[in-house]
C-alpha cells in the first residue's frame, strides 16, 4: 500500500513539472489519505506584475478661478433676552362639597297660623285661623357633590435668557480663488509636450483650508 501511494505521489510530481514548464512558475500538490498524507512543492510564486510606472506621473497645478456671487445659508448663535411669558397648564381639581343657593317654587297652599287676639277683659289668647298663601318663588341652600376634574390655569413664568441657532440667507460677493488640480500626464515619446489624460481639482478656499 505505501508503494501504490508513493507511485501516485510521484506521477502527480511529474505532470506538475511538466505543468510548470509550460503554463506556471509554482506548484503546490498535497495529497491526503487516512493516517498519511504527501505535500509537495515546486517552484516560485510567480511574481505579481508591477505596475507600469512609466505611463505617467501626477502634478499639481494651480490656477485663479472666478467664483460667482450667491446666496448662502449661515447659522448665527443670536442672544435671545430674559423674559416672562404666561403659559397655560392643566391641573387637577380634587372633588369637593359645597353650600350653592337655588330658587325654586312654591305652589299656592292652605296653612294654619296662630293668631294672637284680646278679649274685652284685656285677656290675651291665640286661635288658629286658616290662611291662603299664594305661589311663589324662594331661595334655598342645598349641599351638592363636586367631582374632581382638570382645569386650565395660566401663570407667569420666567425664560432665562439664551443663545439660540439662527438661520439666515447673506449674499456672497463674487470673488477670485485660488485652486489646486492634480493632473496626470501621459508619457507621450513621440511628442514634445505631455499629453494630459485625467485633472482632479482640489479647491483652496480662502482661509488655507483645502477641501477635495
Amino acid at each position: 500500500m505505501n508503494k501504490f501511494f508513493a507511485s501516485i505521489a510521484g506521477i502527480a510530481l511529474m505532470g506538475a513539472i511538466g505543468a510548470t514548464t509550460a503554463q506556471a512558475q509554482s506548484v503546490h500538490i498535497k495529497i491526503e489519505k487516512p493516517g498519511k498524507s504527501i505535500e509537495i512543492k515546486h517552484g516560485q510564486p510567480a511574481p505579481k506584475p508591477a505596475d507600469d510606472c512609466n505611463d505617467g506621473h501626477y502634478i499639481t497645478v494651480k490656477k485663479k478661478v472666478w467664483i460667482e456671487g450667491h446666496y448662502d445659508t449661515v447659522c448665527e448663535n443670536v442672544w435671545i433676552p430674559p423674559t416672562c411669558k404666561i403659559v397655560e397648564e392643566r391641573v387637577w381639581v380634587p372633588a369637593t362639597c359645597r353650600i350653592v343657593e337655588e330658587r325654586v317654587y312654591v305652589p299656592a297652599q292652605h296653612v294654619t297660623v296662630k293668631e294672637r287676639r284680646v278679649d274685652h277683659c284685656g285677656h290675651v289668647y291665640y286661635v288658629n285661623v286658616c290662611k291662603v298663601v299664594p305661589a311663589h318663588y324662594k331661595t334655598v341652600q342645598k349641599e351638592v357633590h363636586v367631582p374632581g376634574f382638570f382645569q386650565c390655569v395660566q401663570r407667569e413664568v420666567h425664560v432665562p435668557g439664551r443663545y439660540e441657532k439662527v438661520e439666515k440667507r447673506v449674499y456672497v460677493a463674487g470673488r477670485y480663488e485660488i485652486v489646486e488640480e492634480r493632473v496626470f500626464v501621459k508619457h507621450d515619446h513621440g511628442h514634445a509636450k505631455p499629453k494630459v489624460e485625467h485633472k482632479e481639482t482640489i479647491s483652496v478656499p480662502r482661509g488655507g483650508r483645502s477641501t477635495r
